[in-house]
């Protein structure tokens, strides 16, 4: 039997936690003290599905701001591999929502699929085989799911949605 330690929390009575901590701590901050707790006392309040879709969309945006940072601070061979990274990482299903949602972003990415196709086919470019290959294959597969993805709809906006939380 695998025996829990004993935390700071186990000394609090449950409606000290839930009144004067729970309303000061965010999404994240509330799964970590949840997990601090025993099972019988941890809390159990669903989340909305908007609120949900939203975080989802900011860490999709995160991760594909990263990868964009990525591509911006090398150059020559580590600048194509990163862009390859980011090609697969626009094909998972988090971050292609973000093509499937925003009309604006679906564009700038072909546009940019059709500039990298363009300076593939340059010879002049300082770029290994190997590589040229592998970011076509990658283009490739992320224009042939977004072909096969629509037609779309309108621009989905979480403007209005509240931030994650449990209330």
């Amino acid at each position: 039997m695998i025996k829990s330690r004993l935390t700071v929390f186990d000394n609090l009575p449950l409606e000290v936690i839930r009144t004067f901590i729970l309303p000061h701590l965010n999404y994240e901050e509330r799964i970590h003290l949840n997990r601090c707790l025993p099972v019988q006392d941890r809390f159990s309040r669903k989340m909305s599905p908007c609120s949900i879709t939203k975080h989802d969309q900011k860490v999709a945006i995160s991760i594909v701001r990263i990868h964009l940072e990525a591509c911006d601070q090398f150059s020559g061979s580590k600048k194509y591999k990163k862009m390859i990274s980011m090609f697969k990482a626009l094909q998972t299903p988090r971050c292609f929502r973000l093509i499937a949602e925003n009309p604006g972003f679906r564009e700038m990415t072909v546009s940019k699929m059709n500039e990298m196709v363009d300076e593939l086919t340059r010879i002049e470019i300082p770029m290994e085989l190997n590589q040229r290959l592998k970011l076509a294959s990658e283009i490739k597969k992320l224009r042939k799911k977004i072909e096969a993805n629509g037609p779309y709809g309108p621009r989905v906006t979480y403007d209005d949605v509240p931030l994650l939380s449990f209330q």
